[in-house]
């Protein structure tokens, strides 16, 4: 029976022991992250550059195709002569189209 308690007691310590080390390696990471890069502009300027290239290549893949489709209606509208007049503008009809001009904004 005291040996039951004793592995119990070791097994406790053994868990005290390694919540001992988890604390201090979350220590060491909040240690070592305050140590790095605090902001985008610490990064060194190829880093910089290389994320504002894959920034724009998503946002051409994700929304490429919407800039083709408004500049395509676009085109077809001015071409047919298909616009609305306001004032001096003179804007494509399919953006009077609550679709088409909240399409528009969104890209």
């Amino acid at each position: 029976a005291g040996g039951g308690s004793g592995s119990g007691s070791s097994s406790g310590s053994a868990s005290s022991r390694l919540l001992a080390s988890d604390t201090s390696s979350s220590g060491d990471v909040a240690a070592s992250s305050s140590e790095g890069f605090s902001h985008t502009t610490d990064l060194p300027m190829e880093i910089r550059v290389a994320i504002f290239i894959c920034r724009v290549f998503i946002y051409l893949c994700s929304m490429g195709q919407w800039v083709i489709y408004h500049v395509k209606y676009s085109m077809k509208d001015f071409r047919s002569k298909a616009v609305v007049r306001y004032g001096r503008c003179s804007i494509p009809e399919y953006l009077c189209q609550w679709q088409g001009w909240s399409s528009f904004l969104l890209t």
